[in-house]
């Protein structure tokens, strides 16, 4: 049977065989301890030019891995194979003798040719994680009812209030033995009373994995005008010839219009126009999420919803099918078939995200219940609100379009389950939306819980702020370590686009309180195209001082690169008599390419040309180029450098 290497990674840049010294390098692989025979290295192989290599001639490819467990470093051998000779690439299986281990891995290779030469390859690094299994978990009883704090808190409060109700002041007590009977009485009832409520709560359905139901209704008592302090939800009465959409509503009602819309108590709004073809129009946003979030608070924490997006997604599910809202209301308008006359109607819609629905209706001239049922589907918008419209016939310019409601509000169930708790916690696949409406309404320096997120369009990407680009994207967030107790972070950004030059990927990091830059991670063919070139030079050449040896392919000045590795090589031969020193082969302003410069050092070397006489060139961290000192093998004293002479250069250096 073929085994299927779900975890494999093909390492790049090539290991390279070359003079100088080879650093270690990171692998992008994490390797869980659970795993088992997922895990694989394709590592291919480099050679410098000229130097020739025939992998049938290798006897042995050794593998030393090295960890460091309670202060002791310990090593592992082990073997890896020939993935495939007439490629150069060696095939390792990670080595299960790992598993339990957690930390930084050291992984070295080695090549044993059958000549008997030996072969220090490459140093590779990566990391193993112990996996959740393989950890010292509690059984869920131990700890499960750490997500019931805020339902244990609720109980807690409710009992508080009760007794506070029936709180006496001692003194009271002072009276007759009858009174104190009494009182004592009061209190075993309230006891009584209690013991009830927490014996018949939901608390032990909640613990035996029943659904929760909560019945909740989002009125408009205690509204204040123009504050959501006291209450989060709106009335607003305006005027229009078609039915408004919910971003026109902007004439937000009184504080005492709020009061005589929030009881059913015969106190009566009334909202009217007398302008020619308007309607009277009252736009009522319930804005559900934070009813939810004051009533029950710390209950979106305990489902996994933190930011603004998050928190509607979870109202959407755990109250769809439950929405019912419900108005006290009665209208009329000018008639449609006698001029001059009213008509009694008032209409009450609900809105879809798209268009008003419904076609409930008040035909009568009395005060009258009007209630959608049970509603289904996305009604809870993007702010969390439920919107309804109440609207009545147009006016003629004589009879009024006028609106009156004795009461408005709106009923909505909350149904979760222990289950939803803990595939909260646990549920890390599933994208929360990231919404962001208008400009500066979201952050993502206020994303620091792992999990996934999803920006669905480019409008809502321009609107957050702390992006690296203004497109939609997809955000990883993962905990880092950071020091004392600030979280630290890493986020993700993946944009959406699928072209190879639009599709990119940045990552930052949150530590000891301050963000890094995004910084964009490239993608394999990108370091590739970036590691992997060649220039030629002949064109950057001062022409007055020097030229090609020949037109052989071999003496053309050109720089490549592999890897790390830049190598400049070819003939010059002067075209006129060069005073002893050094100078410059490339004309003025001409440089090496950006990607061909050394990194922070100086490059020197020595040649040999024409009768073995000697001449040295450096290599510039700016991308110069030169050569002098031309000296005769005989006496090394530094001399001019004749015209026509052969000049040969081989420069290899580490960038």
């Amino acid at each position: 049977m073929t085994t299927n290497y779900f975890k494999q990674e093909t390492v790049t840049p090539p290991a390279q065989i070359t003079l100088g010294a080879h650093k270690q390098q990171k692998l992008a692989s994490v390797v869980y301890s659970y795993d088992k025979n997922v895990s694989k290295l394709v590592i291919p192989v480099a050679l410098p030019k000229g130097v020739e290599l025939n992998f049938e001639e290798v006897e042995a490819i050794k593998v030393l891995l090295t960890v460091t467990q309670d202060g002791e470093t310990k090593k592992i051998e082990d073997t890896a194979t020939i993935e495939a000779s007439h490629r150069r690439r060696i095939s390792y299986i990670l080595t299960d003798r790992l598993k339990g281990y957690q930390g930084k891995v050291i992984m070295n290779v080695y090549l044993d040719l059958k000549n008997g030469q030996q072969i220090d390859l490459a140093e590779y690094g990566f990391t193993m994680v112990r996996s959740a299994i393989d950890q010292d978990i509690p059984e869920i009883e131990d700890f499960y009812f750490k997500s019931l704090d805020d339902v244990i808190t609720e109980l807690r409060q409710k009992a508080d209030a009760i007794i506070k109700d029936i709180t006496v002041d001692l003194s009271e007590l002072t009276g007759s033995v009858d009174t104190v009977n009494e009182k004592v009485n009061q209190l075993d009832s309230k006891a009584n009373e209690i013991s009830d409520q927490i014996a018949n709560n939901d608390f032990r359905n909640f613990i035996m994995g029943k659904e929760i139901i909560i019945d909740e209704k989002a009125t408009m008592v205690g509204k204040v005008s123009g504050s959501l302090v006291e209450n989060p939800h709106k009335m607003y009465s305006n005027m229009g010839k078609a039915i408004l959409n919910p971003s026109q509503f902007n004439y937000e009602i009184g504080t005492a219009s709020y009061n005589d819309s929030a009881e059913l108590d015969n106190k009566i709004y009334t909202t009217q126009t007398s302008a020619a073809e308007q309607m009277r129009q009252v736009g009522i946003p319930f804005d559900v999420v934070a009813d939810i979030d004051r009533k029950h608070p710390g209950l979106f924490d305990a489902l996994g919803a933190t930011t603004q997006s998050q928190k509607v997604a979870i109202t959407r599910k755990i109250v769809d099918g439950t929405i019912s809202p419900v108005a006290y209301a009665k209208g009329s308008g000018a008639s449609t078939t006698a001029p001059g006359t009213s008509r009694s109607q008032v209409n009450m819609q609900l809105w879809t995200g798209s268009m008003w629905q419904g076609g409930l209706l008040n035909p009568n001239d009395q005060i009258t219940l009007l209630r959608y049922k049970n509603q289904t589907g996305q009604r809870v918008q993007d702010d969390g609100c439920v919107y309804i419209v109440l609207y009545a016939p147009p006016s003629d310019g004589v009879v009024p379009s006028v609106i009156n409601i004795d009461q408005v509000y709106l009923e909505y169930q909350i149904n979760f389950k222990m289950s939803d708790v803990f595939v909260a916690k646990n549920d890390q696949f599933t994208p929360a939306l990231i919404v962001a409406a208008t400009a500066g309404s979201d952050d993502l320096n206020n994303y620091t819980k792992a999990g996934y997120y999803l920006c669905r369009t480019s409008v809502y990407a321009t609107n957050v702020l702390n992006t690296p680009v203004n497109i939609a994207f997809r955000l990883e967030v993962q905990e880092l370590v950071s020091s004392g107790d600030l979280p630290g972070v890493n986020q993700l950004l993946t944009t959406y686009h699928t072209s190879n030059t639009s599709f990119k990927r940045f990552s930052r990091n949150l530590y000891n309180g301050t963000w890094s830059e995004w910084r964009e991670i490239p993608f394999a063919d990108q370091v590739q195209a970036k590691n992997e070139q060649e220039s030629a030079l002949s064109g950057l050449l001062d022409a007055i001082k020097f030229k090609e040896y020949s037109t052989n392919v071999d003496d053309k000045i050109t720089v490549r690169r592999s890897g790390n590795v830049v190598q400049i090589c070819g003939t010059l031969t002067p075209v006129t008599t060069i005073p002893a020193g050094e100078t410059s082969i490339f004309k003025s302003g001409s440089l090496l390419p950006s990607w061909a410069r050394p990194r922070d050092q100086l490059v020197c070397n020595v040649h040999h040309g024409t009768n073995v006489a000697k001449f040295l060139s450096r290599v510039s961290k700016e991308g110069g180029l030169s050569i002098g000192r031309y000296s005769e093998p005989t006496t090394n004293n530094q001399i001019a450098m004749p015209a026509g002479i052969w000049l040969p250069i081989n420069i290899i250096y580490i960038v």
